[in-house]
């Protein structure tokens, strides 16, 4: 690619080259065009002030304005000699002088404007290869990550195949394990209880001579416990009658209360009802 960039410089940078020496070459064209003009301008100056014709200025003037400016130097040069044997009572070459200026600048501004719509087009074909590029690198990238999607997609599979083989033998030896140690656990428990079994029978060998005064303390302790629990019950059941005696003290007050209430109620009620029958007979 770096070669390939440098060929490109090379063939811009020739081209270049072949475009200056082209316009170099117009240059001197149109210096030497302008020069026989500037010798003719003097000639048909010299000439009018030496006086002409005037039908012979409007022929000559009439057949110079029909003429059209020639583009190649022979041209140019059989049209330089044209107008030295035609002009020789010419009046008016200021004027078309002036009028041939315009032309030319004319012509330049068009041909400026023309360069400039050139290089505009330069400039959009320019951004429009840009884009064009940007979007291609775009699809590239694009077409890229997809290809990555897909490998990451397959590697994923590929793991979860190769997960899939390696944990079910694990598992099978991860099962296995935990049966043996289940079978050590209930042989051990086994173990144990016997061991606990074998030591009970060695302290009940060896206790079997307090076992009568052990029962005769164990009896009297029981008697004394029956009679603690007989007397707690009977204290906690008069605890409990007294709060339900204070219940029912403070159900006897509220009822006392609300019947005062009932009673101050009827006796407003009975005033009520004797002054309006007082009112009712002094209407009659």
């Amino acid at each position: 690619q770096v070669a390939e960039a440098k060929g490109k410089a090379e063939e811009a940078r020739l081209r270049a080259q072949a475009a200056l020496d082209k316009a170099n070459q117009t240059r001197a064209r149109v210096e030497s065009s302008n020069k026989e003009l500037r010798e003719l301008i003097s000639q048909v100056k010299a000439f009018l002030k030496e006086g002409a014709d005037p039908e012979s200025i409007e022929v000559v003037a009439s057949r110079v304005l029909e003429l059209s400016l020639p583009a190649a130097p022979d041209q140019i040069h059989r049209l330089a000699e044209e107008i030295k044997t035609r002009v020789r009572s010419l009046a008016s070459v200021d004027a078309i002088l002036e009028q041939t200026a315009g032309d030319v600048r004319q012509a330049g501004q068009l041909l400026q404007d023309a360069q400039r719509a050139r290089s505009r087009a330069e400039g959009v074909r320019g951004t429009a290869e840009a884009v064009r590029q940007a979007l291609e690198e775009a699809r590239r990238a694009q077409g890229m990550a997809e290809q990555a999607l897909q490998q990451a997609a397959s590697d994923i599979q590929h793991s979860e195949r190769v997960l899939g083989t390696v944990r079910a033998p694990a598992e099978q030896q991860l099962a296995g394990a935990m049966e043996q140690i289940g079978l050590l656990d209930r042989q051990t428990d086994a173990l144990k209880v016997k061991r606990a079994n074998n030591s009970l029978a060695a302290t009940r060998a060896q206790e079997g001579v307090l076992v009568g005064q052990e029962s005769r303390a164990q009896q009297l302790r029981d008697e004394a416990a029956g009679l603690l629990q007989d007397a707690q019950g009977k204290l906690q059941r008069l605890r409990a009658l007294e709060e339900e005696y204070e219940r029912n003290e403070r159900v006897l007050d509220a009822k006392a209360a609300q019947l005062g209430g009932l009673e101050a109620r009827m006796r407003e009620v009975l005033a009520t009802i004797n002054q309006q029958v007082q009112i009712y007979n002094t209407c009659q």
